[in-house]
C-alpha cells in the first residue's frame, strides 16, 4: 500500500499539483497589511477563484466549494467533503493560507529568479508563496483526490483556506466563529503552515513562539537643525532610541530582559537537549552569513544547544523597518527631529502576550531620556502556543507513516515562528487533536528573497499525509 500511495502522489503532483502552485505564484496577492488596495484590486478574489477552479477540476466526490466574502474581510475558501462511507464518524479539518508576503526588491533575488515567475532549479520551485503557504492548499485538495482515487477511507473533511495569515487581522477567527456550529465537532486539525527541520522525516511542531510588534517613535525637535549648530546640545533621536532598546535587550549579548524570558520548562529543556544537534547542524549551514560571520551563540559553551534554545524558547528582538532616516544620497548634516522603528519581538511559547506588551510599553515610556516624546503605535500581538500531546493511536499512525515514506522516525520540533490562531483553535476545539506540520524547511526562505519549495520532500510529505488522514479516519 505504501508504494502505491507514493507512486500515485508523485504522479498526481507532477500532473496537477505543481501546475496549480505555479499558477498561484504568478498572482501577486500580497497580504492586507502590505497592500493598501487589497479590497479593490481584485487580487485576493483572483487567487481564491483560481484555487476553487483548480479544486473543481479534480472532480473530488462529495465536495462543495464556497467563497465567503464579508465586508472588511478577505475572502475565505470553505470546502466541505462528505465521508467516503456513512460508517466513518471522524471529522478532519485541514488549514492553509493563500496570502503572500511582499516580494521585496527584485534585485535582492538571485539573477534568473523572480518573485512572481515560478522556476524550478535543482529540485526547488522558486517564487513568492511557493513554500509559505501556497503549496499547502493545492496539495491538500490533491491529497483528498488521491485518497479517493486509491479507494482509501476518509471521514468528513473541512478545508479552511484563509487570506490574512501574514497580517495583523483576525479574519480566520471571524470566519471560523461564523462557521462554528457546522465545524465544532472536528476530531483532528492539520495545519500545514508549520515547517520541518530537515527533509529526511515527517516533522511535528510541538510549540511556536508568540510575537509583539509595534512602531516606536522618538521625537526631540519640532524641526531639524544643522548638526554643527545643535550637535552636542540636542540629543540625537537615534541615540535615545538605542537607550530605550537597551532597556529590554542587552546589546552586547542579545539576551532579553528577564520579564520577557521566563525559565524554559524542564521537560522542554530535556527534549531540546535530545534533538538540538540534529536540527541545528542542518539549519546553521543554510544561513548565509557574511564571510567569517558568527551566529549569536557561537561563543557559548554549547553553541548548538544555545542556538536552538535561542531560536525556539527564548525571546529576541528584530528591527524590521524604519522611518525618519533619509537615504544616504539625500542625507545632509542635519539633526533629524524624529526616528521611528518597527520593532518585532518574538516571545516564548509560555509567555502571555498581554504581559509582554505591558512590560514593553512600561520599559519604553517610563522616564524617557531627556524628556523626549515617545509614541507607541501599530501593535500586532500573537499568542504563543504549546500544542497538546497527540493520542497514542495518532502518534503511531504518524510514526508508521514517517518510517514508511522516509525510512526514519517522525520527530518533534519547537519552532521559532508564530502562528497565533492555533492558540485560539485550541480553545475553540478543546477535544480536537491538532497537528502542526509542513513542507517549508531549510533553504525555503519564507518571507525572504528566493523563497523556494523542496519538491522531493513535498511529495514524500504528501504521501505521508494521505496515510495519516486515511488511517486516522478508521479509528473509532
Amino acid at each position: 500500500m505504501f508504494k502505491q500511495i507514493g507512486d500515485y502522489v508523485q504522479k498526481e503532483f507532477d500532473t496537477n499539483t505543481l501546475k496549480g502552485i505555479e499558477g498561484f505564484i504568478r498572482i501577486p496577492n500580497v497580504s492586507p497589511d502590505y497592500d493598501s488596495k487589497w479590497e479593490t484590486n481584485g487580487l485576493c478574489e483572483k487567487a481564491a477563484n483560481f484555487l476553487c477552479d483548480y479544486g473543481k477540476a479534480l472532480n473530488i466526490k462529495g465536495v462543495h466549494f464556497e467563497i465567503i466574502k464579508d465586508p472588511g474581510y478577505t475572502p475565505f475558501i470553505f470546502v466541505e467533503i462528505e465521508p467516503s462511507s456513512p460508517d466513518i464518524k471522524k471529522t478532519i479539518a485541514l488549514y492553509a493560507h493563500l496570502d503572500k508576503m511582499p516580494p521585496l526588491d527584485e534585485k535582492l533575488w538571485t539573477e534568473g529568479r523572480l518573485p512572481y515567475e515560478p522556476k524550478i532549479i535543482k529540485d526547488y520551485l522558486y517564487g513568492r508563496g511557493a513554500a509559505d503557504d501556497g503549496y499547502a492548499s493545492f496539495s491538500i485538495l490533491s491529497t483528498i483526490k488521491t485518497i479517493q482515487d486509491l479507494k482509501l477511507p476518509h471521514g468528513k473533511i473541512f478545508c479552511l483556506f484563509e487570506m490574512d495569515e501574514e497580517s495583523s487581522g483576525d479574519h480566520i477567527l471571524y470566519y471560523v466563529k461564523k462557521l462554528y456550529e457546522k465545524i465544532k465537532g472536528i476530531d483532528m486539525l492539520i495545519c500545514s503552515d508549520c515547517g520541518c527541520a530537515d527533509y529526511e522525516r515527517f516533522w511535528l511542531t510541538a510549540s511556536l513562539r508568540g510575537i509583539v510588534c509595534l512602531n516606536l517613535k522618538v521625537e526631540m525637535l519640532k524641526e531639524g537643525i544643522h548638526s554643527g549648530d545643535g550637535g552636542g546640545v540636542v540629543p540625537d533621536t537615534f541615540r535615545i532610541m538605542r537607550i530605550l532598546l537597551n532597556r529590554i535587550e542587552n546589546q552586547a549579548t542579545g539576551k532579553m530582559a528577564e520579564e520577557l524570558d521566563p525559565p524554559i520548562p524542564p521537560e522542554s529543556l530535556k527534549e531540546a537537549e535530545e534533538s538540538y544537534k540534529l536540527i541545528m547542524e542542518k539549519k546553521l549551514p543554510t544561513i548565509k552569513f557574511v564571510e567569517n560571520g558568527k551566529h549569536q551563540a557561537a561563543n557559548e559553551k554549547n553553541p548548538l544547544l544555545e542556538a536552538y534554545l535561542n531560536r525556539s524558547w527564548r525571546s529576541c528582538m528584530t528591527i524590521t523597518g524604519c522611518e525618519g532616516l533619509p537615504s544616504i544620497e539625500k542625507a545632509g548634516n542635519v539633526l533629524r527631529p524624529d526616528t521611528t522603528l518597527k520593532v518585532s519581538i518574538r516571545i516564548p511559547p509560555h509567555l502571555n502576550m498581554d504581559k509582554a506588551k505591558e512590560f514593553v510599553i512600561k520599559s519604553f515610556t517610563e522616564n524617557p531620556p531627556y524628556n523626549a516624546k515617545i509614541t507607541i503605535s501599530g501593535f500586532d500581538l500573537g499568542e504563543g502556543v504549546y500544542l497538546k500531546p497527540l493520542s497514542k493511536e495518532l502518534n503511531k499512525i504518524i510514526y508508521d507513516s514517517s518510517n514508511a515514506f522516509f525510512g526514519k522516525n517522525a520527530l518533534m520540533l519547537h519552532d521559532g515562528g508564530s502562528i497565533p490562531f492555533l492558540a485560539h483553535f485550541m480553545k475553540l476545539f478543546p477535544k480536537a487533536e491538532i497537528i502542526g506540520t509542513g513542507a517549508a524547511g531549510n533553504n525555503s526562505n519564507e518571507h525572504s528573497p528566493n523563497e523556494a519549495l523542496n519538491l522531493t520532500y513535498t511529495k514524500q510529505y504528501l504521501a505521508a499525509l494521505v496515510y495519516v488522514i486515511s488511517e486516522y479516519s478508521k479509528l473509532n
